[in-house]
């Protein structure tokens, strides 16, 4: 679903709308990794911790990798992703 809406929008977005107008809730330790809880990435950040099988999680970061290299349009850091966004989300 996050991917679609990505791809969907591009740039327009920050995050899915299922979150209504609060920010998502990180663990303390979060913080220094993300400083902005309303952007895209947040919302994958934390489902990253909500699933718990490693390999269905891996399938998933590739397949939004591939998206996010075949859509060059899409502003990473617009949508909350750092450079490092990849490594946060495989480890």
């Amino acid at each position: 679903m996050i991917t679609c809406r990505l791809t969907q929008y591009g740039k327009s977005i920050k995050r899915p709308t299922f979150f209504a107008d609060r920010p998502v809730k990180l663990f303390t330790r979060d913080h220094k990794v993300i400083p902005y809880n309303y952007k895209v990435f947040t919302t994958v950040f934390v489902v990253k911790h909500m699933i718990n099988d490693n390999t269905y999680w891996y399938r998933r970061v590739e397949r939004l990798r591939t998206h996010i290299d075949e859509y060059t349009e899409v502003d990473k850091a617009m949508i909350g992703f750092p450079e490092n966004w990849y490594y946060l989300l495989k480890v």
